[in-house]
């Protein structure tokens, strides 16, 4: 018997983040978020206590999603504190997570290592409640 070919799951809605003070805005966070060019958005760094970036997508963020060749969405002159990205590491990927934000258009975002860390968790705890729920 042979399996159908799987179709692969779709992408993680992610950004990156340079260190010339850009956010690109990948496909599946544009189409997952709606966003379009001239919405006000922003990109607030972590706290000193936090890993969480954060997407600000309130009428009142400081800036605005641009779009070049037609389909690069991104946010330019980010305000980070300095040193928070190392220019010769690669671009700190963020990934947004699941679910509704506590605050309506203020999304929150991990870098890879941390989301990682926090999906896993996540698992855990829900197989632990799969695990209680049969008991």
């Amino acid at each position: 018997m042979t399996l159908p070919p799987s179709t692969p799951p779709p992408p993680l809605p992610t950004l990156t983040v340079t260190d010339e003070r850009r956010a690109f805005l990948h496909a599946a966070l544009v189409t997952q978020l709606h966003l379009s060019s001239g919405q006000p958005a922003d990109l607030v760094p972590p706290s000193k206590r936090s890993d969480y970036w954060h997407l600000d997508l309130r009428p009142q963020a400081k800036r605005v999603i641009s779009v070049s060749n037609g389909r690069t969405y991104r946010l330019t002159g980010l305000e980070l504190p300095a040193g928070l990205l190392n220019p010769d590491e690669p671009a700190l990927t963020l990934y947004l997570l699941p679910g509704d934000p506590a605050r309506p258009g203020y999304y929150p975002l991990l870098p890879a290592a941390a989301f990682n860390t926090a999906y896993t968790a996540f698992l855990t705890q829900v197989a632990q409640d799969a695990r209680q729920a049969v008991a």
